[in-house]
């Protein structure tokens, strides 16, 4: 991010932060990174304890609240219009705009990468902070939604962020976007009629006592303050950003859980969550290894620090940044993930060998 920033303030080059992000970090992560290391046994226990991994959480997320501010205040047609010379480089037109942008909802993204680790703590107010970054972008029911929601019903049809095998992203991330707001309002009129004792509750306590409510009353504060102090300018940058948010969100979750599903017995219960339940990649620690999200599933008390990666989770190809790009152009995506999707149903369904892919998955050479 600091780097994105000095050459953008003092080159006015909008082009070389998104390169950087885009092409530069997926060749990184192909050539140089190494990710075949788990942590020795009692390296993850002094790893789980130290409270030194909270940190970059923090440090990131303040740094990209900042960073946000400055975007909307360099766009400014409000009553604060800033001077300074670092506000002197802004888009000229639409490419630039759009690469602005990218690189920004970017920063966003791996911020809330940092609120999504956050969340899973006890403490409320680290929740509270990790919630920050999705409301940013209005997002505020991410909170709720991600550890009473997804983390219970994943790879179910109850779960509006898993898609099955065939569904584009296009029509995956609009099915995600509506269907958290939906789930998350049911799971507050259900929140209120157990307070009520199971009786009906009243429509003025739904909606004074709704936390959905407070989060739509509180995003269209966070609008008028924007408009007020940074103008149209600044409100137009917040919408874009909001709508780029949603989608980065949503794509991460669709390459994290496209096609993958539960079984359920004859009694319709499904089965426990298991690694193979989500895909994994090569992670890295400037993505908090979200990367290895098979043992985030199986283990949501596991912080990002003592992920480990293992030789049996679906795993992606390629690093996650590549994987988006398959994910644009959805021909693409379905010849490279949909044979690895049908091999892990297969091996599924082989009772006599259900702990082996076959030679569709690839697979990784450690043991």
């Amino acid at each position: 991010m600091a780097l994105t920033f000095v050459a953008q303030i003092y080159t006015g080059n909008f082009f070389l932060g998104a390169w950087f992000i885009y092409i530069g970090t997926p060749i990184y992560n192909t050539i140089f990174l190494d990710d075949d290391k788990n942590l020795s046994e009692k390296a993850e226990r002094n790893f789980a304890k130290s409270q030194m991994f909270v940190v970059p959480l923090y440090v990131y997320e303040i740094a990209q609240t900042f960073y946000w501010i400055y975007c909307m205040a360099l766009l400014s047609t409000g009553s604060y219009q800033p001077t300074h010379w670092m506000f002197d480089q802004k888009p000229e037109n639409w490419l630039q705009y759009m690469f602005f942008g990218f690189q920004v909802t970017f920063f966003g993204a791996v911020s809330a990468l940092a609120g999504h680790e956050l969340v899973h703590h006890k403490s409320m107010i680290h929740k509270m902070a990790g919630n920050w970054p999705y409301t940013q972008f209005m997002y505020s029911h991410f909170w709720s939604e991600h550890t009473l929601g997804h983390h219970k019903y994943l790879a179910t049809d109850e779960d509006p962020v898993c898609h099955d095998k065939g569904v584009d992203a296009y029509t995956g991330m609009v099915k995600a976007v509506i269907g958290t707001h939906v789930t998350s309002w049911d799971r507050e009129i259900e929140r209120l009629t157990r307070l009520n004792h199971d009786k009906p509750v009243p429509f003025l306590h739904k909606i004074i006592y709704n936390k959905m409510v407070g989060y739509f009353a509180f995003h269209v504060c966070m609008c008028l303050t924007i408009f007020h102090f940074f103008g149209w300018g600044g409100l137009t940058f917040q919408l874009a950003y909001t709508v780029m948010g949603w989608f980065w969100l949503e794509a991460v979750n669709y390459i994290e859980h496209y096609g993958l599903r539960r079984l359920k017995d004859k009694d319709g219960i499904y089965e426990s969550i298991k690694y193979q339940h989500s895909w994994s990649s090569v992670s890295s620690p400037v993505s908090f290894r979200i990367q290895r999200h098979s043992d985030h599933h199986a283990h949501s008390f596991r912080p990002y620090q003592i992920l480990r990666r293992f030789d049996k989770t679906p795993t992606h190809p390629y690093e996650y940044i590549l994987m988006l790009w398959l994910m644009v152009c959805p021909p693409m995506w379905y010849m490279v993930m949909d044979p690895r999707v049908e091999s892990i149903n297969d091996a599924k369904n082989d009772i006599k060998n259900p702990n082996q892919w076959n030679r569709a998955m690839k697979m990784s050479e450690l043991d």
